[in-house]
């Protein structure tokens, strides 16, 4: 499998083996989508793919576990209203230049790794 994108930026990939991939983004979807299109990826390969390998964040391609899905995603969305709040709580300092608003953003959000990761 293969994307057009893929295809013909296959001269940026350091390994060939790369243009070979495909990402997909389900977590704004939601679990429901996620799991079709899991169900979708199962058949397939099932039917006409060899040496197909599926990396999954939801957990679900590898347990079928409704359950270890939802958590992933609540999860998931636990940490971006984190991060979101992390960030919507800066205070805005006047005149500050990008570079120190990158570094003070940088120690935001380790701290915030550090507070979720202990």
């Amino acid at each position: 499998m293969s994307s057009f994108v893929n295809l013909f930026a296959k001269d940026a990939y350091p390994k060939a083996e790369m243009i070979y991939s495909v990402s997909v983004k389900t977590q704004f979807a939601g679990p429901d989508i996620h799991i079709t299109i899991i169900k979708i990826l199962r058949y397939i390969s099932n039917k006409y793919l060899h040496d197909f390998n599926l990396v999954d964040e939801g957990l679900y391609w590898e347990s079928n576990d409704e359950q270890k899905l939802l958590s992933q995603f609540e999860r998931y969305h636990f940490i971006l209203n984190e991060v979101a709040n992390a960030i919507s709580n800066m205070e805005t300092i006047p005149g500050e230049n990008s570079l120190s608003l990158a570094e003070r953003l940088e120690k935001v959000l380790e701290k915030l790794h550090k507070k979720l990761n202990p």
